[in-house]
């Protein structure tokens, strides 16, 4: 079958013919992303909504 296994190991050794077969590249997928000020508008929220929690915390 070609394959030997080595003792004392989980590998094989290829000990006939081989090949090596090399695919073409794919497309790179397409990552939705936020914008810019999308960025903006989330930070100032997450900020805002903290100070809220913090005013609360110590009244």
């Amino acid at each position: 079958d070609g394959l030997t296994q080595i003792p004392g190991s989980f590998g094989y050794t290829i000990t006939g013919p081989a090949a090596v077969a090399v695919g073409t590249a794919a497309e790179p997928t397409a990552v939705p992303t936020l914008s810019e000020w999308s960025m903006v508008l989330l930070a100032s929220l997450a900020s805002v909504l903290g100070l809220r929690r913090l005013r609360r915390r110590q009244a």
